[in-house]
């Protein structure tokens, strides 16, 4: 009663007084009030845009964005299965058709089969790929250029800012022998990068060894990845390319590789926007499927390696005329700056329930609508358009023969680049000798050490965690020679004693350990310093090492360092019935809840944190319950260090479930899948 009497009182104002907006609300509360059964929709009233590129359809009406709100970035999220490549290829078929030139990474192979349509597409596989990283953009300077390139190669393989000036410095001094500086036209590659690196004889302080040590070993993966891809002067023509439609497939290209490739890219392609003053309209459209594998938020979370430049790119590409599409199964996954730059978001089915809230998030869904995202069917999505409201959208099926192989790409590929010129690199006339500078080692400086000493230093170079009469008998030594060598060692500086309290009786192993000035040493005489086999202490390793055997004892699988993505695990355990052990060592409570989330996160059986003792282990077991909650999962399990020791370690470990005892375990795609194989 009391509603209808203001509806009346309103009416009878609007007899006065007439307004539009008041009147279109009173109409809205009576449709509602005679049709209840619209409330029930959470997506009413819906959204109502209208631009050139369909996107698909909402309330039997066309919903797209204009070219301009392009340029402000797309980010799709959904399910394997749930329909994004069908968007993908919706959205690529208008592009064709309207002029508008395109760049798509594609790591499945899907977009080959739009050839028969359309053959004007290039489609290169990434072995037919030919590209010089280390040659600028026209008109970028080559001091810009490299420390581009520094930045792009320090973040897709992981390096801290020491490694990255390391390659800066090293690169700067391989562009000054091209002439580069002077006004050269001719720079060097990859391949002479490598070379450099592999043959560094000279010595250098301890920090610079392990720089190079680094550095060499990502330059190498990269290099045998990529195997002839970098072997030009001069690649494929990047500016014609930006004018064309053109798919890189990266399919049997290693996760770091990719990320090199398609950073770099990116990058050349902004720099030479910015150097042709290229802003404005839209120019070119870039596509990304599988997103997390470029725009991982870890990255941003690698505060000592700076702002990811991936992110920089996502900031400004739409000044330039590139508009980005970003798709994905996994948003909780991405950068927050791809989240935060999307002008439209959509939203197709999910699998996880933390997905679907962190989408919910980002779109400002309400309960209703939160609640209907997680009944979405295959080709149905939620959609939200800066400045609308979200609405319900169903994606046109687009009908794709794919029965495009291999050779119908390989032989339109090279009938299309046919006019194109591979240059071949080349070499200035003293580049054996740079490569290889000459050094001079005084003969006393040669003969300072005894021979036994000597054989020492190579041994504790080759063998980092042994007891010292393991090693006096690994090289025929007695244990009075042993000892004076030790103590000449330790005199010089070139070897540290480190001892190891196992908090059991008479325990305390005794383990050396090469200095700088030891390691130097090394180089000095044609042996390559090992540095650290594994992170960590000489402490750490040491308990790495008893782990690994302990169970290897009872016919375990055990392997040190196990990367999964870029992430590692101390010690990862393989036991006969395929229950997967993560192994954490923990000499300090520091980063030890990190550790537990990341390990829960790749769905290992069991997680264990062996601890230096109880105050660690009661001080972690604290920091947990705060973080991940009061009750702990109960697959995590914390214990002390002594427990892995031969006293204290007799007993064959366990298995805490019994259940897995007669079954085989199977893993999430975290990485788990081939831990068998690498342990």
């Amino acid at each position: 009663m009391h509603e209808n009497a203001t509806v009346m009182k309103v009416l009878k104002s609007l007899s006065v007084y007439w307004d539009d907006d008041i009147a279109e609300d009173i109409e809205q509360l009576l449709i509602l009030r005679a049709f209840p059964r619209k409330t029930t929709d959470p997506f009413y009233p819906s959204t109502h845009n209208k631009g050139e590129i369909n996107i698909g359809i909402c309330n039997s009406q066309i919903i797209g964005v204009s070219k301009e709100e392009l340029t402000q970035g797309m980010l799709v999220v959904g399910r394997s299965g749930s329909g994004k490549t069908n968007l993908f290829t919706h959205l690529m078929k208008q592009f064709i058709v309207k002029g508008i030139p395109t760049l798509n990474f594609d790591v499945k192979k899907d977009y080959r089969h739009l050839l028969k349509e359309h053959p004007d597409i290039i489609v290169i596989p990434w072995e037919y790929l030919r590209l010089n990283p280390l040659k600028p953009p026209r008109g970028v300077s080559a001091i810009r250029w490299l420390q581009e390139f520094t930045e792009v190669f320090g973040h897709s393989q992981a390096l801290l800012s020491g490694s990255k000036n390391f390659v800066m410095a090293r690169l700067h001094r391989l562009f000054d022998l091209y002439g580069v500086f002077e006004g050269s036209d001719h720079y060097p590659t990859m391949l002479e990068f490598q070379e450099i690196l592999n043959n560094t004889k000279y010595s250098m302080i301890s920090k610079d060894a392990r720089y190079l040590e680094t550095v060499r070993n990502r330059v190498n993966t990269i290099i045998l990845a990529f195997d002839k891809v970098f072997d030009c002067e001069d690649g494929l023509p990047l500016e014609e390319l930006l004018n064309r439609n053109v798919i890189i497939e990266m399919d049997g290209l290693m996760e770091d590789a990719q990320s090199f490739i398609i950073e770099i890219l990116l990058v050349w392609i902004y720099n030479y926007r910015l150097a042709q003053g290229h802003r404005g309209e839209l120019r070119h459209v870039i596509l990304f499927d599988e997103a997390k594998k470029i725009f991982d938020r870890n990255k941003e979370h690698m505060v000592e390696a700076g702002i990811p430049i991936i992110d920089i790119i996502t900031d400004r590409a739409r000044e330039f005329g590139e508009a980005l599409i970003v798709a994905d199964q996994e948003p909780t996954k991405l950068t927050d700056s791809i989240k935060a730059n999307s002008y439209t978001k959509i939203t197709l089915s999910l699998g996880s329930g933390k997905d679907i809230v962190e989408m919910s998030r980002c779109m400002g869904l309400n309960t209703q609508q939160t609640d209907h995202s997680h009944c979405l069917k295959v080709g149905k999505g939620i959609i939200k358009i800066s400045g609308e409201v979200p609405g319900q959208i169903t994606i046109p099926y687009v009908p794709i023969k794919k029965d495009v192989v291999d050779k119908e790409v390989i032989d339109d590929l090279n009938k299309k680049m046919e006019n194109y010129h591979i240059t071949p690199r080349i070499r200035p006339d003293k580049f054996e000798d740079f490569i290889i500078p000459s050094i001079k080692v005084s003969k006393s400086k040669k003969e300072s050490l005894s021979d036994e000493a000597v054989k020492l230093l190579e041994d504790i170079n080759q063998h980092q965690i042994s007891p010292l009469k393991d090693r006096y008998n690994r090289i025929n030594m007695t244990s009075s020679k042993g000892t004076r060598a030790k103590k000449e060692l330790v005199s010089n500086g070139l070897v540290k004693e480190v001892e190891v309290n196992t908090k059991e009786k008479g325990g305390r192993p005794k383990l050396l350990e090469a200095t700088d000035k030891g390691n130097d040493h090394l180089l000095l005489n044609g042996h390559e310093p090992n540095g650290n086999n594994g992170k960590g202490s000489l402490k750490h390793r040491y308990w790495q090492d008893k782990i690994k055997k302990y169970y290897e004892k009872w016919g375990c699988k055990a392997q040190i360092e196990v990367f999964i993505g870029k992430k590692s695990v101390d010690v990862v355990v393989i036991f006969p019935n395929k229950k997967s052990v993560a192994v954490e060592v923990a000499m300090s409570h520091h980063h030890q809840v990190e550790n537990i989330k990341k390990n829960l996160e790749f769905d290992f059986d069991e997680i264990i944190i062996a601890c230096k003792d109880e105050k660690v282990k009661e001080m972690i077991i604290k920091n947990a319950r705060q973080v991940i909650g009061k009750s702990l999962p109960g697959n995590i399990r914390f214990c002390l260090l002594k427990q892995f020791n031969g006293s204290n370690g007799d007993g064959k470990p366990t298995d805490s479930e019994s259940t897995l005892n007669n079954k085989r375990i199977s893993k999430s795609e975290t990485g788990l899948k081939n831990l068998e194989g690498r342990c």
